[in-house]
């Protein structure tokens, strides 16, 4: 029986994956790439191309995707981007999901095939989850796999494939059966628990963990007051859920330690993607959602709604059964039904949180829902099921007279989106369905209604969200122009016009200073905010181009026009100027000005840099020394070599940050603030090198923390185990 059981997974893992390669065929048959958002050289970069305004995922997620790639490539590490914004720190965003299990490919294989793999992990992960999770909750395995497909191919997976959201969803379905444990007391399993949170949270969007353990908390409380649990017992399970959240808060310390670090020193932060808020007449699209590429990708915070049409037929069923289910299934149903509802109503009526994140887990909801709906029918006697059937003909003619509703209120609103082809859709299905149902009352079958509903989902999710996902040519991902080979060409820093900052040169491994991915450090902002007063200073950037169009060069960049050297004018109405008078990116400076504290009012292009210390100045020294940088460079290691020198200040032209040090000739020396932005040492008279290196603290912390926590959690796995198999 066993070694049948295990036939039968292997087959449904089959399925799964097979499931997931049907979703992406575009992937396998023509080589395109499952790419939401524009090309990273959208218009107006991408000559000809005329495609629009740049998507937030061309601007952040595919440069990090290629830097990290890059990083993995040359053996580096990915703590600190030099590419954007005269160096970020990279890890210590979140966002870029670093340590994500579903950005493992980027470490492995080229961006645009690790987007695939990326993809169809991510869809056979969240499947397989869902699987597991479903035969945790007592199902038998045909509808184990009802469960598995309705999550595999849910919005959350399908639509938002490249964003941060779907590191998330996949483990969610073993967030459910972790609570669900508790619930019935099993507190052993706090350590699988705190894994399965912990992987969540590297998953790099912390509103979706918070939504989801949101929703887990209130399945707990719905629970325990339906089992009529006493007070100990109820606060007994939400002290070991909310002590493992903690101690899944400590394993990724190695991640959020840099976080709140960086938060502290950033003025903007990457957020997450931000959909449309829900308006109350889109709940119709819960009931038939609009089909097609253009109709769906504009509704598409609505299509999140989306469950299925067999899953919303299998909820008049679940009414007709309930009684006849035993009572912990009863409990266990109708808690999920709650959350869901609450959730969702909380989606359709407030505008404050992202849609997308408040309905992160009522996918998986209502496919446990609809599995125990159809398990049940199949189980009932002759009589059983007489008196169901009355009781599913009024649920589903009230359910139908509320989507009916809601469907013409959203047409009668302007809503938007064609509901023709849905209501088509639902009336098919609806007919299929009632046959599959109408089979098992004359013959029940577990095997026969399990794989119809499979089936029937499969061919719903697919009609319904397969079309909406964009696929481009695997070539025009990372397109190579004419525009990037000529400012890779210039072998240095890119500085753009206010009208050209959304070009994401660091895609294209280019160095720039603007950052695309709304990332700024304060000490960023403050410099560049004095450098559209004057924009000379932008020479101590140390820039390699400027990328101008007509309307910057008539406004802020009129003064330095005449010293700028037209390099190359590109087809889309602007050019890349080289400027004679920018200063080296490691240079000797002789005469500063020290201060107590920075203020950006003070930055002068026609005065000497500004140091946060009492540094001797030597203006007497006309020709300062050369310093050249070491190569290769590495994200975390610059070596400055100087030739001989009197004694003055290195600077370096990348941004300041705590965690960079540095070494003189292999002595530890003290790394200085210069004009609010940049790093510079002392030095002192002859030849010397200098080391920069990237050390922080904050991730030293987080690692012995999550070392720490790590240690717990094997402990406290190796007695659940100890414990499981001595009651085996």
């Amino acid at each position: 029986m066993k070694f049948k059981n295990k036939l039968k997974d292997l087959f449904h893992v089959a399925v799964i994956v097979i499931i997931a390669f049907a979703a992406h065929w575009p992937v396998l048959v023509s080589n395109e790439v499952p790419f939401v958002g524009n090309s990273v050289e959208s218009s107006p970069w991408h000559e000809g191309s005329g495609t629009g305004e740049p998507d937030i995922l061309n601007l952040r997620h595919y440069p990090w995707f290629a830097f990290l790639h890059d990083s993995a490539e040359r053996g580096d590490c990915p703590l600190w981007n030099p590419y954007e914004g005269c160096g970020i720190p990279f890890f210590a965003m979140w966002r870029t999901r670093c340590l994500s299990l579903f950005s493992l490919p980027f470490y492995l294989f080229p961006p645009v095939l690790a987007i695939k793999v990326s993809v169809l992990l991510k869809m056979v992960i969240a499947g397989c989850c869902a699987y597991y999770a479903a035969l945790r909750l007592g199902f038998k395995r045909s509808f184990a796999l009802v469960v598995s497909v309705s999550f595999e191919l849910s919005g959350h997976v399908m639509l938002l494939g490249g964003t941060a959201v779907s590191d998330v969803v996949p483990w969610i379905p073993l967030l459910l059966v972790y609570v669900e444990r508790l619930v019935i007391g099993q507190y052993r399993y706090w350590p699988v628990g705190s894994l399965i949170i912990a992987l969540m949270l590297l998953g790099g969007e912390p509103e979706a963990v918070a939504c989801a353990l949101a929703f887990a908390a209130l399945f707990i409380i719905i629970r325990t007051i339906s089992c009529r649990q006493d007070r100990h017992v109820k606060l007994k399970t939400m002290s070991v859920f909310l002590s493992s959240v903690l101690l899944a808060i400590a394993l990724a310390a190695v991640q959020i330690i840099p976080f709140i670090e960086f938060a502290g020193q950033a003025s903007s932060m990457p957020k997450p993607v931000q959909l449309p808020s829900l308006r109350p007449t889109d709940a119709a699209v819960f009931f038939a959602p609009p089909r097609g590429l253009n109709t769906l990708n504009e509704h598409q915070s609505a299509g999140l709604l989306y469950p299925g049409v067999i899953q919303i037929l299998l909820l008049p069923l679940w009414f007709a059964v309930r009684n006849f289910v035993v009572p912990r299934q009863r409990q266990r149903i109708e808690a999920l039904l709650g959350v869901f509802i609450v959730f969702s109503l909380l989606a359709l009526f407030q505008g404050v949180i992202g849609p997308q994140h408040l309905v992160v887990a009522n996918s998986i909801a209502l496919a446990v829902v609809a599995a125990a709906a159809a398990e049940e029918w199949v189980e009932l006697n002759a009589q059983q099921c007489k008196t169901a059937i009355l009781r599913f003909m009024f649920a589903f003619i009230g359910i139908a007279i509320v989507a009916a509703s809601l469907i013409v209120l959203r047409a009668s609103y302007g809503g938007g989106g064609d509901f023709s082809m849905s209501i088509g859709a639902l009336v098919v299905f609806s007919l299929l369905f009632l046959s599959f149902i109408v089979a098992t009352v004359l013959r029940p079958s577990s095997l026969f209604l399990g794989y119809s509903l499979v089936v029937l989902i499969v061919a719903d999710l697919l009609l319904t969200f397969q079309p909406a996902i964009p696929y481009v040519p695997s070539e025009d991902v990372f397109p190579r122009t004419e525009s990037v080979d000529a400012l890779r060409a210039l072998d240095g820093r890119i500085a753009t016009g206010p009208s050209m900052d959304k070009w994401a040169l660091s895609a294209s491994l280019i160095s720039q200073t603007h950052t695309t991915a709304n990332v700024k450090l304060k000490r960023y902002d403050s410099f560049f905010g004095a450098v559209e007063d004057d924009p000379a200073l932008l020479r101590r950037c140390s820039i390699a181009g400027v990328v101008l169009d007509a309307s910057d060069i008539r406004a802020s960049f009129m003064p330095l026009r005449p010293v700028l050297e037209l390099v190359e004018v590109f087809p889309f109405g602007c050019a890349v100027f080289e400027d004679p008078q920018s200063l080296p990116r490691a240079r000797m400076v002789y005469d500063n000005r020290s201060v107590d504290v920075f203020e950006p009012e003070s930055l002068d292009s026609e005065l000497p840099p500004i140091v946060e210390k009492a540094v001797p100045a030597k203006s007497s020294v006309k020709k300062p020394a050369l310093a050249s940088i070491a190569r290769p460079e590495r994200n975390t290691r610059v070596s400055v070599l100087i030739e001989d020198t009197p004694a003055g200040l290195l600077v370096l032209a990348d941004a300041a940050y705590p965690g960079w040090k540095a070494t003189v000739d292999g002595q530890p020396t003290q790394v200085l603030t210069v004009d609010g932005l940049f790093r510079g040492v002392e030095v002192g008279e002859g030849q010397h090198e200098v080391v920069f290196y990237y050390e922080p603290l904050s991730v030293k912390i987080g690692l012995i923390v999550s070392a720490a926590a790590g240690l717990v959690v094997l402990a406290g796995l190796f007695f659940t185990f100890r414990s499981s198999k001595s009651r085996g």
